[in-house]
């Protein structure tokens, strides 16, 4: 049985930003925001391939960030 790798919680809450600056660069142009969304990946992805740091790690945060932008926004945009 595989030992359960902990939670960094200060790479997730470093990365909840980047997930927000990928919903609003989707809210300037579609485009820029699948491109910066590719690239973080591609990024992270090549990360994890040479200094093996579990970048799944970040990738939850960034999700997390783009995740609440978009609650954030149908919250103002219907309720407020």
């Amino acid at each position: 049985m595989r030992e359960a790798v902990p939670l960094d919680w200060f790479r997730l809450i470093l990365h909840i930003p980047v997930g927000m600056i990928c919903f609003i660069a989707l809210g300037i142009n579609w485009a820029l925001g699948v491109i910066f969304f590719g690239g973080f990946m591609l990024y992270e992805l090549n990360q994890d391939k040479h200094k093996k740091d579990l970048a799944y790690k970040d990738i939850i945060g960034f999700e997390i960030g783009l995740g609440a932008s978009i609650v954030l926004f149908f919250i103002f945009k219907y309720f407020i």
